[in-house]
């Protein structure tokens, strides 16, 4: 018997906005293979060149992909929470994976088998182009923080990462350290915390060890860049927004 029935349907569906775009029939293929498992914060779901033995839907926390180079250094190329998938490129077929994924914010996830995922997504339209959603909404974040790198200062790009962050996790406290922003963005961490100083002083976030809270989201975005709103919309285009948090 499968214990997946409509009701659970529904309610999964509002906590991850990607599986929201399938219709009844396509997501009870999917759902005799569904575990709820919990994701741990700093937990490696895998490593670049790893074959990817499980597909992630996050019902809620964020899990960070990351870039490497030979000398160590990380950069954040994308963020997903509750409205994506991680490893949506193995429903085509495509091993090992490219980058790092990280848990940056505990939470929980439905996982998958990889090797079913990619037959259903074989045997199923419905499935394959929910997984290339998920795919375009990686593209779409990767190119944005490639520009957003380059043109953006380390303020700038600190406000919008905070608000992305809110906006995966659902919730305007961010468990995060002054060290892991500063890898994510690619910064100086002596930088960061100045730059998180101004932030405070201003009356726009508080810190706490481990935490960093969204006091004024308004105030925030008005210290953001555009990317932003241009990923933001992208996001919004692709796949809804689960349980969403306020609107700045």
């Amino acid at each position: 018997m499968n214990i997946f029935q409509p009701t659970f349907q529904s309610t999964i569906s509002s906590r991850n906005g990607l599986l929201s775009t399938l219709d009844a029939s396509d997501f009870a293929r999917l759902s005799p293979h569904f575990k709820e498992v919990p994701l741990v914060a700093h937990t490696v779901l895998h490593e670049s060149e790893d074959t990817i033995a499980h597909i992630h839907f996050p019902l809620s926390g964020m899990v960070s992909l990351f870039a490497a180079n030979s000398d160590g250094d990380i950069v954040e190329t994308a963020g997903i929470g509750r409205e994506g998938m991680i490893g949506a490129a193995v429903a085509f077929g495509i091993q090992p994976a490219f980058g790092r994924a990280v848990v940056q914010v505990s939470g929980t996830a439905l996982r998958i088998p990889s090797v079913q995922m990619q037959r259903l997504a074989d045997e199923n339209a419905g499935i394959r182009a929910m997984a290339a959603r998920a795919q375009e909404v990686l593209l779409v974040q990767a190119q944005q923080v490639a520009m957003c790198s380059v043109v953006h200062g380390v303020d700038a790009r600190l406000a919008r990462w905070l608000l992305q962050a809110r906006d995966r996790i659902g919730h305007p406290t961010i468990p995060i350290i002054q060290e892991s922003l500063a890898q994510m963005l690619g910064a100086r961490r002596t930088t960061v915390n100045l730059v998180l100083r101004g932030l405070v002083a201003s009356g726009l976030v508080r810190c706490r060890r481990g935490f960093i809270e969204i006091l004024d989201a308004g105030g925030l975005k008005a210290r953001s860049c555009d990317c932003y709103d241009a990923v933001k919309q992208q996001l919004e285009r692709l796949t809804p927004s689960p349980n969403a948090a306020a609107p700045i």
